[in-house]
């Protein structure tokens, strides 16, 4: 499941301990986003956690005109987190992240408009 958070302080508050529990891939989401709760402007935001049965298992957020931005996940995760994102942000350049990760949400992309 793909939870699109409205703000930045929620995306903060909702990946908090995913954040904790993987500091090294998750650093530059968390300072982006606590940029724009200390009033950094972008000109859009998309804030997403991607849950399965067990919790949380991996975020992406994009701040427009820079990529979409992801933590490593599992591959089906991804995939949907890809699809996703194909209809929420389909002006997204690119995909950035884990390289096994970034393929998944790629196709995923791809899956969703219909290009695979």
């Amino acid at each position: 499941m793909i939870v699109r958070h409205p703000t930045a302080a929620e995306f903060l508050a909702a990946s908090e301990s995913f954040r904790a529990e993987n500091p090294l891939l998750t650093n530059i989401m968390g300072s982006v986003a606590s940029g724009v709760v200390a009033g950094r402007l972008y000109d859009s935001e998309l804030w997403l956690t991607v849950q399965d049965g067990n919790g949380l298992v991996g975020m992406a957020m994009r701040t427009a005109p820079w990529n979409l931005a992801v933590s490593a996940m599992p591959a089906s995760s991804a995939e949907a987190l890809g699809r996703f994102v194909a209809n929420a942000d389909p002006a997204a350049p690119g995909v950035n992240g884990p390289l096994d990760t970034a393929d998944a949400v790629t196709t995923g992309i791809a899956l969703a408009a219909g290009r695979r």
